[in-house]
């Protein structure tokens, strides 16, 4: 049986409290990754997904590319993020467990910036990361600190959004050639793609897949630069 470690990106949405009763109500775990500009957008649906105890990361706050960013522009998009996000624990009383992050496009910055140093962005990232106190959920498996994925059904896509048959048959064909025993799964929480979570979720539990907690899984977590 295959297992699922469910993430879903640029969260919050007009939409989250639905997904959040969903989600509840057939005890499936998941991780959110908070893009700060949606955070500021719908602060009390923010609130929501901590209340009801899923773990949030950090998702920049503009999703720009980093590595078409300096450093310290790649830390103003995530600092104005964690700023929101503490905000938000404050707020519900709640304390936070730990501190992760998602780079928009899987892009860690890999601009070299000193060609007598061959220091890139991407490496000062992963320094500041550090520095700051984020961490993988599970550093066996990724030298990174930033937390990737390895099954995008691409529910961003403007053709599954007005074609739903043609998003089914994307999502059947990437999870019936994905050969690894399990794999992390990457949803969007945009306000125009609802349909397309309820779609995936439904998929998955009829075809009885596990969802891991994110303390649970055990495999490799790889970036797709192709995806928001």
């Amino acid at each position: 049986m295959k297992q699922i470690l469910l993430t879903i990106d640029d969260a919050p949405s007009k939409h989250t409290i639905t997904k959040l009763t969903w989600l509840k109500k057939h005890t499936i775990p998941a991780i959110f990754f908070i893009r700060g500009e949606f955070a500021q957008k719908y602060p009390e649906q923010l609130r929501a997904i901590i209340t009801a105890g899923y773990p949030v990361g950090n998702h920049s706050y503009s999703h720009p590319n980093f590595s078409k960013l300096t450093l310290e522009e790649c830390s103003n998009e995530i600092e104005l993020t964690e700023h929101l996000i503490n905000q938000a624990y404050k707020e519900t009383n709640l304390v936070r467990p730990y501190k992760i992050i998602r780079f928009p496009f899987g892009d860690r910055g890999s601009r070299v910036i000193s060609s007598l140093s061959n220091s890139s962005v991407e490496a000062q990232l992963q320094t500041y990361l550090a520095q700051h106190g984020f961490h993988h959920l599970n550093p066996t498996t990724s030298s990174y600190i930033d937390i990737g994925w390895d099954l995008d059904p691409q529910d961003y896509k403007k053709k599954h959004i007005q074609d739903i048959e043609l998003y089914k048959k994307n999502l059947a064909q990437l999870l019936l050639n994905y050969a690894s025993k399990s794999g992390t799964l990457l949803l969007h929480d945009f306000d125009t793609n609802p349909e397309l979570f309820a779609i995936t979720m439904n998929y998955l539990c009829q075809n009885k897949y596990t969802f891991l907690s994110p303390k649970e899984f055990p495999c490799p977590i790889l970036p797709d630069k192709n995806s928001p």
